[in-house]
């Protein structure tokens, strides 16, 4: 329920529990609503495996300006897969659809609706991966900052770290740096699978348009 699943961010974010060695299974969509807050952060991060079996989380609505660790979970150091989420997220840094910033895994997950950040990295399924992203599309419009000295901002992720794998990958939402101005410093770090890559992409795609 959404009760249960709000409770999840509680214990998580005041560092009650991390879910270390537990799994969490969906049996049932959920709707979500405004007091959705992401699950985890810089000084607490979510551990366990979220299994959403097929389900779907649906009118994710998360307007957090100026926040860093935005997504359905702020920062993954565990398992989220088999899961479908929409909606609407706006932060500041590390903002994406599912995942703000991930250490974990990422796998058989799609996002549909809008991704949006005033900082930098910024993608649909998650802004930065310092873990493994497989089997992920990203469906939705996805819209970074309008900085000259660069951005991280991706379809799929706004910046794969070193060493760390985005494979089996699809990206077919659109991409904005910023700016609707052809200013080749307006585009740096913006790609429709991942906008930095210091890290390997194996079997995946870009069907959304990159401006």
């Amino acid at each position: 329920t959404l009760a249960k699943f709000k409770g999840i961010a509680e214990l998580v974010n005041g560092g009650t529990a991390t879910f270390s060695g537990k799994t969490i299974t969906l049996s049932a969509n959920i709707t979500a609503d405004t007091g959705l807050v992401p699950i985890g952060n810089e000084n607490h991060s979510f551990q366990g495996t979220l299994d959403g079996n097929g389900e779907t989380i649906s009118s994710v609505n998360m307007s957090r300006s100026g926040t860093n660790y935005t997504g359905l979970f702020g920062y993954n150091d565990g398992t989220i897969k088999n899961l479908r989420v929409n909606g609407s997220v706006t932060g500041g840094s590390y903002v994406g659809g599912i995942v703000g910033y991930n250490a974990g895994t990422i796998e058989n997950c799609i996002y549909t609706g809008t991704v949006s950040g005033s900082g930098s990295p910024i993608g649909g399924i998650c802004g930065a991966n310092n873990g493994t992203l497989n089997k992920v599309v990203n469906k939705a419009t996805v819209t970074g900052s309008n900085s000259s000295s660069g951005s991280a901002v991706g379809g799929v992720c706004g910046k794969n770290l070193s060493n760390k794998t985005v494979k089996n990958a699809g990206n077919e939402g659109s991409v904005y740096g910023g700016s609707t101005t052809l200013e080749s410093s307006k585009y740096q770090g913006v790609g429709g699978v991942v906008g930095q890559n210091n890290g390997t992409i194996n079997n995946s795609y870009n069907r959304g348009s990159n401006i």
